[in-house]
């Protein structure tokens, strides 16, 4: 797998490099908490899978459910920089397959 980031949030969407699988989420402006509804990424086909962590463990990024183009089990705060939360894309969306509170 390949790991990249930090991903900044920009107004509530980060926008993902191509061919990583694991990317680590920043808050805007180094925020203490900012929300993120969107995952952007024009070369994702159904079927992609992406674990995001955050960036750091002082700074707390909310998925929020069903806002933007995220289909969770509810909303999630990766609160922690060992918090994490795995994805699969399909037809537009990301849907959650886990999550891990550490």
């Amino acid at each position: 797998y390949r790991t990249f980031g930090p991903v900044v949030i920009a107004s509530d969407a980060v926008t993902l490099p191509i061919n990583y699988s694991t990317y680590y989420i920043d808050t805007e402006g180094g925020a203490a908490a900012d929300n993120l509804v969107t995952i952007n990424d024009s070369t994702a086909v159904n079927g992609d899978t992406i674990q995001l962590f955050s960036a750091s463990s002082s700074r707390d990024v909310t998925l929020i459910d069903a806002t933007g183009n995220l289909r969770l089990a509810g909303n999630f705060t990766l609160a922690t920089s060992s918090d994490n939360i795995t994805l699969r894309y399909f037809n537009g969306n990301w849907y959650e397959v886990a999550r891990s509170t550490n």
